[in-house]
């Protein structure tokens, strides 16, 4: 089975910047995810932030679209994603061969 990490930036406008922000906390946490980082400032009087969410791979749908929901306007869309599977693979068998090196002491 395929490994994918896919990844999105949003810039999205909205009538309140901190209840937004408020508003994507939630959506993380309620999808089994978490905040990773938050910044707010004032830009020419009008507040203005950026927040890094992540969830669960299967949660990102949804989440794209609830973002999308809090908006007045979507101003930007970029998505990628990226197989990790042999990262993973290779990741999960140094941890193997370490487990083995270890029961022999």
């Amino acid at each position: 089975e395929r490994m994918i990490v896919r990844t999105a930036e949003i810039a999205l406008v909205v009538n309140d910047v901190a209840i937004a922000l408020d508003r994507v906390t939630d959506l993380a946490e309620n999808l089994g995810g978490y905040v990773v980082s938050s910044k707010r400032w004032k830009e020419e009087e009008r507040l203005a932030g950026i927040i890094t969410i992540r969830v669960p791979a299967e949660d990102f749908g949804d989440a794209m679209e609830a973002l999308r929901k809090l908006a007045v306007d979507v101003t930007h869309e970029d998505t990628s994603s990226k197989d990790v599977t042999e990262e993973y693979v290779d990741l999960s068998a140094k941890l193997k061969n370490l487990e083995a090196t270890e029961e022999q002491y």
